[in-house]
């Protein structure tokens, strides 16, 4: 695949996991606290936790298809201050079965553009694959803003993932960045980065504490007679409004907090 391809592949993940066809919960989504859903075709992907099938700990997430187009992501953000100027290792423990086609992804997000990215598009798991660890390595560079990251699945199929890792390594590690250099857009200063956390979190999907997705922000009213009804969820990434239904817990959670 060339890189024009995989640069419509790229936009796909970033737009679709912002909003493209806007948040969606279905009635069998039991959303990880700490993580959003999102993708081309959230609605018609299950995403939910597994506490019966995980590779560690209690339990795992997966994302299932039944053959729609588009994907369904699992995702996060979180501030790269930690990480300017180095290399970066993002790994995670993937299970499938009958999977038309589920991939890691991690971008890096600068005020100009995106500086970095890997989808997996040129090492996808397949079929059906039982517990693998799978990496992304890509250079950090100083005015990248966001880490965004996440799995995702397209076509039909289920994945599952578990135990995240994020760690710098050495440039002898090799960088698996996607982005060719001429579609990078870098430069200018780094703006202070707004409503993520400093770090990942619950990246092995321990956490039941309730907690609200990171990577968005309230804005709009919360009814008290009305516990855990929010009318919009704003998105960080794109500045888009979308009707979305993120687990009750999360959603009583933010609006307390209002």
């Amino acid at each position: 695949m060339n890189w024009q391809q995989n640069t419509i592949l790229m936009i796909l993940t970033l737009l679709g996991a912002a909003a493209l066809a806007s948040f969606a919960g279905s009635a069998a989504d039991r959303i990880p606290n700490g993580w959003i859903k999102a993708g081309s075709h959230p609605h018609n992907y299950e995403i939910a936790i597994d506490a019966a099938v995980k590779h560690g700990g209690k339990a795992s997430a997966y994302i299932k298809g039944a053959g729609a187009d588009g994907f369904g992501t699992l995702m996060q953000s979180f501030k790269a201050n930690g990480y300017h100027d180095k290399r970066l290792r993002m790994s995670a423990w993937v299970r499938t079965e009958n999977a038309d086609s589920a991939q890691l992804w991690l971008r890096l997000d600068s005020a100009k553009g995106i500086v970095g990215f890997d989808n997996m598009n040129n090492r996808p798991v397949r079929g059906t694959v039982d517990w693998k660890k799978y990496e992304i390595v890509i250079d950090v560079p100083a005015n990248t803003v966001n880490v965004a990251f996440g799995a995702l699945l397209a076509g039909k199929g289920q994945a599952w993932v578990d135990d995240f890792v994020f760690e710098v390594v050495g440039k002898d590690t090799p960088s698996t960045n996607m982005l060719p250099p001429e579609q990078m857009k870098g430069g200018g200063e780094t703006p202070v980065s707004d409503g993520y956390p400093a770090q990942p979190l619950n990246l092995n999907f321990e956490l039941r504490r309730p907690q609200a997705p990171p990577a968005l922000k309230i804005n709009t009213f919360y009814q008290p007679d009305n516990l855990g009804s929010c009318d919009n969820i704003w998105s960080s990434d794109l500045g888009l409004m979308a009707e979305t239904a993120i687990n009750a817990e999360s959603i009583i959670a933010v609006c307390k907090s209002i």
